[in-house]
């Protein structure tokens, strides 16, 4: 069977099926199976960037060095564009 009859046969299957939830199944299924083949975005940043994210997740994890949004407005009140 050669690469058109299969997306054929899968064209038939797909027409065939009237279950909305069985469709947004087989739609989720089929985009992650092809994004298996893309270049993850995480893989094209620098080392030292991919690092600097890794310390982060894990300062969180700790809640350590972390600043609540609250202190940040307080320093950061008269900052505002103008």
């Amino acid at each position: 069977m050669n690469v058109l009859e299969l997306k054929g046969g899968l064209h038939e299957l797909i027409a065939k099926i009237n279950d909305k939830e069985l469709l947004i199944k087989a739609n989720e299924i089929l985009r992650d199976l092809i994004k298996l083949d893309e270049p993850d975005w995480w893989d094209e940043l620098p080392s030292d960037i991919q690092n600097k994210i890794d310390e982060s997740l894990v300062d969180i994890e700790n809640e350590a060095n972390l600043v609540s949004h609250e202190e940040v407005m307080k320093k950061y009140k008269g900052w505002q564009k103008k």
